[in-house]
């Protein structure tokens, strides 16, 4: 983490933040994902969530800055919580 704070002008303090910011915006992303879930399907918003975490990479690997990088990693996580939400709700169905 100290190289990727390096790497785009951030002070370690910024990488944690970059770390922190994931975490909250995964907790965060499951609970738009789960009625979207419930109401188009397991599979759209598993693609849709790919999509997403495919965009916050891109933004990631073009980051030249701390705001960049936040950004990029918000939208990566909102996109990876789909999975979250997606993976339990089909393990319920299969179960049933």
């Amino acid at each position: 983490m100290p190289q990727l704070a390096e790497g785009i002008g951030a002070t370690p303090a910024g990488g944690q933040l970059v770390i922190s910011l994931y975490l909250i915006g995964l907790a965060l992303g499951q609970l738009g994902w789960a009625p979207v879930a419930d109401h188009h399907g397991r599979r759209p918003v598993l693609i849709g969530g790919l999509v997403v975490f495919l965009i916050g990479t891109l933004l990631c690997a073009v980051a030249s800055d701390l705001a960049t990088m936040l950004v990029g990693r918000a939208v990566q996580a909102i996109g990876a919580s789909s999975s979250l939400v997606a993976g339990r709700a089909m393990a319920t169905d299969t179960a049933r």
